[in-house]
């Protein structure tokens, strides 16, 4: 049986011979995942809305007059770099709208880890904070990490969250069928993450563009 959320939560990121990334497929990733996430709670419906937002500006790029510059990830950087527009924050540079996505999709990775080994009566709280510490907080002002902090502690349970995943699929499907659907899913997340951060270093990306627009 093959689960929902094995569509919805990654989808095929493609590598080209020189280790790009494709926008289309990443970006097409980030809208199914945003289904899976909003099954979380109200918590979790805000940050996705917003996360929404920077996908459809980024998109924006792709669809543009210089569309052809924004297709891959490492072609829009160096075009970006040498437009000197990388580091723009009016409008947001591509690179900067990619660079904040990527940070959430290791929040997020990270939060499902924790939440893997998580009691299903504990609360999302105690999977989604220790990320939000490790990833998200050092690029956060004061009012944003408390925004964050406070958000957290209205997240379900465990139990609550995947079960209402479970009512969002089309087929029947166990509460260990989702588990084990959720540890291949990470997998895929941890691949993709660590392609992009690859990237991003190899480009000095996080010295080009100001640290506090990274949220």
């Amino acid at each position: 049986m093959k689960l929902d959320l094995m569509k919805t939560i990654y989808a095929r990121v493609v590598w080209d011979e020189g280790g790009d990334v494709s926008l289309v497929e990443y970006l097409t990733m980030y809208h199914n995942l945003m289904l899976f996430f909003g099954s979380f709670g109200g918590f979790a419906n805000i940050q996705r809305q917003m996360l929404n937002k920077r996908v459809k500006n980024l998109e924006s790029y792709m669809i543009g007059r210089e569309r052809d510059n924004y297709q891959t990830l490492r072609r829009m950087i160096l075009y970006e770099e040498s437009k000197g527009t990388i580091g723009s924050v009016n409008p947001f540079s591509g690179t900067i709208l990619f660079t904040c996505l990527e940070r959430h999709l290791q929040f997020i990775t990270l939060a499902l880890v924790n939440t893997l080994t998580l009691h299903p009566q504990h609360t999302l709280l105690h999977a989604f904070k220790p990320a939000y510490l490790s990833v998200l907080a050092r690029h956060h002002n004061w009012f944003m990490e408390k925004f964050y902090l406070v958000g957290m502690t209205l997240m379900p349970t465990k139990e609550k969250a995947m079960f209402a995943v479970i009512a969002s699929q089309r087929e029947e499907v166990s509460f260990d069928d989702l588990m084990t659907t959720l540890q291949l899913a990470v997998r895929q997340l941890n691949q993709v993450t660590k392609v992009c951060e690859l990237i991003l270093n190899n480009n000095n990306v996080l010295n080009k563009i100001p640290r506090e627009v990274v949220t």
